[in-house]
């Protein structure tokens, strides 16, 4: 394991994807043709990891908007 994704596997995921959707298709082919397949699934969990985290962050985001609609009530009510 990298010392960079044991120290920081949400950035390792993140830039694992960034990376994996610049890199052309038949380089990713190359990449993880022949024996790779362990590299292949490896790449896979990390993108889900990445995935699970924005889902997250969406669901937080739209908590914080509610939140602050309801602060915008309460100051339209004061005012």
């Amino acid at each position: 394991m990298l010392q960079d994704e044991r120290e920081d596997r949400l950035g390792f995921a993140r830039r694992t994807t960034y990376a994996l959707l610049t890199l052309s298709g038949p380089g990713l082919v190359e990449g993880f043709g022949g024996s790779n397949q362990p590299g292949l699934e490896a790449a896979r969990r990390t993108v889900a990891l990445f995935q699970a985290h924005l889902r997250q962050m969406q669901y937080f985001a739209e908590i914080a908007e509610v939140r602050l609609e309801q602060v915008a009530k309460a100051l339209a009510v004061g005012a």
